[in-house]
């Protein structure tokens, strides 16, 4: 989550569920259940207690009660998706999937009903900046030319801020990591990052598509994006004397620059047409796709917890 006023509740509960994991995991309680417990419900002295030998002690004493309190409001607030999670015996760990290469054609989707969506949201973006995380720590075997795993996130702006995303976009490439990522204004996107980080995290991306759009602040950009045309106009000027033979032509070049593409031309896109942007000297291109319909081979979604 991002916070451009108070960081430090934000800084200070993510310094709460760091040492509260690695507490749990020093005594072996892999218990997601159990972390719940202590960093929601449990009474003042007994969540003091249990970080009494922890980094993040000083958050905890009974003495700072408000300030423990406040963190505590902070932190719950995004962990209420965690009540969902269930223990189980055979956990699955996304950082070994991304290590794993027994199978290369293996899909993970990580998807919920858009009813679902803002509960689920913290544990999936926590789910994708783990899978980032895990393939920036690939080792050089496991990173060759050959190997590629492609991250596939529609709506980005819907998920919480991804600290990893910046340096995976920057530097994912050298693990075999390729991104592709939906936003639908600049915006969106913003509310998130900020404006100077977003316009950074949009610069990463080489390949661009854009289609339909209606905002002007995005229309702009993409417009802007999309470069500019030199063209070059001849005006003649004529000019007449007291006598015929004094009559003239002056010709006169003139070169100016204009967008390639209007953001008006932008917003007047039809369905599945958009404008292609490659990296290298590769011209801008409008391109219409054409929607493929698939037979359905399984069912597209399986609700564990009906109460949700």
């Amino acid at each position: 989550k991002t916070s451009f006023t108070e960081p430090f509740w934000e800084n200070a509960g993510k310094a709460l569920l760091s040492s509260a994991l690695k507490e749990l995991a020093r005594r072996g309680e892999k218990d997601t259940q159990k972390l719940y417990e202590i960093l929601v419900r449990s009474d003042l002295t007994d969540f003091s207690n249990f970080f009494r030998h922890t980094d993040a002690a000083t958050y905890t004493h009974t003495d700072g009660e408000k300030m423990t309190l406040s963190i505590r409001a902070t932190l719950a607030n995004y962990l209420q998706s965690f009540r969902l999670l269930k223990n189980v015996e055979a956990g699955f760990s996304i950082r070994k999937w991304v290590t794993d290469e027994s199978n290369p054609d293996q899909w993970l989707f990580l998807s919920a009903r858009a009813d679902q969506r803002e509960t689920l949201r913290p544990l999936m973006s926590g789910w994708i900046d783990s899978a980032l995380n895990a393939l920036m720590s690939l080792p050089p075997e496991l990173s060759s030319s050959s190997r590629r795993l492609w991250f596939i996130i529609d709506e980005l702006p819907a998920l919480q801020k991804l600290p990893s995303l910046e340096i995976a976009l920057a530097e994912g490439r050298k693990y075999g990591g390729c991104m592709l990522a939906g936003v639908q204004s600049i915006p969106q996107l913003s509310t998130t990052y900020g404006s100077t980080q977003s316009q950074a995290l949009l610069d990463l991306f080489n390949t661009k598509i854009f289609f339909r759009n209606t905002d002007p602040n995005t229309t702009a950009w993409i417009s802007k994006v999309l470069g500019e045309a030199e063209t070059t106009e001849h005006i003649e000027n004529l000019s007449y004397g007291a006598h015929t033979m004094r009559d003239g032509v002056n010709l006169a070049q003139h070169t100016h620059t204009k967008p390639l593409v209007l953001p008006t031309e932008i917003g007047a896109l039809e369905d599945c047409e958009a404008y292609l942007k490659l990296p290298s000297a590769f011209p801008i291109t409008k391109i219409k796709m054409t929607i493929k319909t698939r037979s359905t081979i399984t069912t597209a979604f399986l609700l564990n917890y009906p109460e949700i």
